[in-house]
């Protein structure tokens, strides 16, 4: 099974974080690389994906091998809040701010149970885990790796059930954006 793999990586990892290499990338390509590394535990968990991507998605500076494991740990986050199968939607689109500012927004949705209110204000804290196998370092190690690229990662309990994590990435100031 894949949930126990990397954890000595993780610590590794969040002991001495590596410098990226960024590089003008496509989301949606580190996306689709991330998924299908995990096509078959998505199938063993009757996990439906459902993609809602944007269209002309403006590239943004990231380290492809970086962020596709912040997008593994989420994945296998949502899949492992849906024991009994559910829906994963991963959503992507570009957020403006009246700063000027802008994002771009991978959203991964699940239909578990959510994020309980007394670890909500924990679950970025390192060590911090919900689960008996947990190591605690997956979302403190994917939120340094988005802050190390300019982003953030938010989280909240979806009205209808279960949780979305968004990762946001600012677009080059200089991106001539399309829209």
């Amino acid at each position: 099974k894949l949930l126990g793999a990397g954890g000595g990586g993780f610590m590794l990892l969040f002991a001495r974080p590596q410098s990226g290499r960024p590089a003008l990338s496509d989301v949606h390509v580190v996306v689709e690389k991330t998924l299908a590394g995990i096509e078959l535990q998505l199938a063993d968990q009757g996990v439906e994906l459902e993609r809602d991507f944007a269209e002309d998605l403006p590239e943004v500076w990231l380290d492809p091998d970086l962020v596709q494991q912040v997008f593994l740990n989420l994945c296998l986050n949502a899949i492992q809040a849906m024991p009994q199968g559910g829906k994963l939607t991963l959503a992507t689109g570009v957020r403006r701010y009246r700063t000027r500012r802008s994002f771009v927004d991978v959203s991964f949705s699940d239909t578990g149970k959510g994020i309980p209110k007394e670890a909500m204000e924990k679950i970025f804290d390192p060590f911090f885990t919900t689960r008996s196998m947990g190591t605690g370092l997956g979302l403190s190690i994917s939120l340094q790796i988005a802050r190390d690229h300019g982003g953030v990662i938010t989280a909240k309990n979806n009205s209808q059930g279960g949780a979305t994590f968004r990762v946001s990435f600012p677009l080059p100031v200089d991106s001539g954006e399309k829209g």
